[in-house]
């Protein structure tokens, strides 16, 4: 398992595209939201003292673009990788290091406006109305302290809006979604003054962010990943909780999925497959009574595979998944159709897997089995798919990178054409 952290993270430049948007307004926005010649280098690589999570926590459900929080134990010139699973872990240990009295770690790449930080979701409701969240380093990225960050795409630029901030310390938000101009939702974590992480919920009225109260079962590690809202009394938010052994070698994890009522954020059973670790990077729903969720588990031979579970309007159970991959598979995003058209995103090792010579992985719903799609990948390096969405049968987009020339992160990005993938 420790060859998933033997890996350099680079941060790419980030693309926005959006289904069901004009293809030009949508690239204007990601444009203006990002300066992609400065996001190229490595930031913030901390050497933690245990992160054995391979998952990348990245969302996707809403054709998400994500220059996720990059995280790194070492210089490794194989593939790159985007491990915002262990994102929360990181900025523990930064946390750590800092009570300690270490040297602060190298800042993160700058965004567009000066804005030192990252971000981690982005969801466009028109071309004259969009969010992306992630989280701002104040003042800088070598202090230690990171507060949520949302802008708001008004079809022009992209500014920055308030946003509750629960804790001075570190928080920040992985994953946002939106059913109106006045009802959003932004999910993340934050650590408490205690050092436990919570789960952080924020919420748009049209007016302003706000916290909304959210479960928190855990021994001190909660995160949520993943947002989708199908109205405005039906949304999920999917992630992971820390049972028993929180920090240590032996610590158990399981899925966690949330459910809004239009009232309140409740926790609703999901079967967790692996032994001790099991996480879910991505949700999306079609209905109230047809949504799925995505992630994986480590088995007990220590190889990582993908899981699907699925919600029939009762209860959340697990569909069988693909799993190409001879070490791992990971699924970092899922997107819905309709009840027979789904797709799932993210990458798979089958030789090389020390050296992260990845290969995109995408998985189709025909509305009776998962199976996997043919993919395309670029260069030699590694190659993963960190978003997916789609807007009909026949228009899907997936993004991610690739990695080469010492893993000089480039932006990777494939449309579905309904008849096969290709890199655009």
């Amino acid at each position: 398992m420790a060859r998933f952290i033997k890996r350099l993270v680079c941060i790419g430049a980030a693309s926005a595209l959006v289904a069901g948007l004009p293809a030009m307004g949508v690239a204007q926005a990601a444009r203006r939201l990002v300066q992609p010649a400065r996001l190229v280098q490595p930031a913030r690589l901390v050497q933690p003292a245990r992160l054995v999570q391979p998952a990348r926590l990245a969302r996707a459900g809403e054709l998400a673009v994500r220059p996720s929080p990059p995280i790194g134990a070492g210089n490794h010139p194989g593939g790159a990788r985007d491990l915002s699973a262990v994102y929360a872990r990181a900025a523990w240990q930064r946390a750590a290091r800092q009570r300690a009295g270490a040297a602060p770690l190298a800042g993160a790449a700058p965004l567009a406006g000066g804005i030192q930080g990252g971000l981690t979701g982005v969801k466009i409701l028109s071309p004259a109305d969009g969010w992306a969240v992630g989280f701002s380093c104040v003042p800088d990225c070598g202090t230690g302290v990171e507060h949520t960050l949302i802008q708001h795409w008004n079809g022009t630029t992209w500014s920055r809006v308030a946003s509750a901030d629960r804790h001075p310390g570190i928080e920040g938000l992985s994953s946002v979604s939106a059913v109106s101009a006045s009802d959003a939702w932004a999910v993340g974590g934050y650590f408490t003054s205690a050092g436990n992480l919570d789960t952080l919920i924020l919420h748009w009225n049209g007016t302003t962010w706000s916290a909304v109260p959210s479960p928190n079962p855990g021994g001190g590690f909660t995160y949520l990943a993943a947002v989708t809202a199908v109205s405005a009394t039906d949304a999920w938010a999917a992630g992971y909780v820390c049972v028993r052994h929180c920090q240590l070698d032996s610590e158990v994890d399981h899925t966690l999925i949330l459910h809004w009522n239009g009232t309140t954020w409740s926790q609703v059973a999901s079967p967790n497959p692996g032994a001790n670790y099991n996480v879910l990077s991505g949700v999306t729903a079609v209905s109230a009574a047809d949504a799925w969720a995505v992630g994986g588990f480590f088995t007990r031979a220590g190889i990582f595979r993908t899981v699907m579970l699925h919600w029939n309007g009762t209860a959340w159970s697990r569909v069988a998944s693909p799993n190409p991959g001879t070490d791992y598979s990971v699924l970092s995003g899922v997107t819905a159709v309709s009840a027979t058209d789904a797709w799932a995103a993210g990458y798979f090792c089958a030789r090389h897997c020390a050296q992260a010579i990845d290969h995109t992985l995408i998985l189709h719903w025909n509305g009776t089995a998962w199976s996997q799609v043919a993919s395309p990948n670029q260069g030699k390096g590694g190659n993963n798919l960190a978003a997916i969405g789609a807007s009909s049968a026949t228009n899907a987009w997936a993004v991610g990178n690739s990695c080469a020339n010492a893993c000089d992160s480039t932006p990777l990005i494939l449309r579905w054409n309904g008849t096969t993938w290709s890199v655009r």
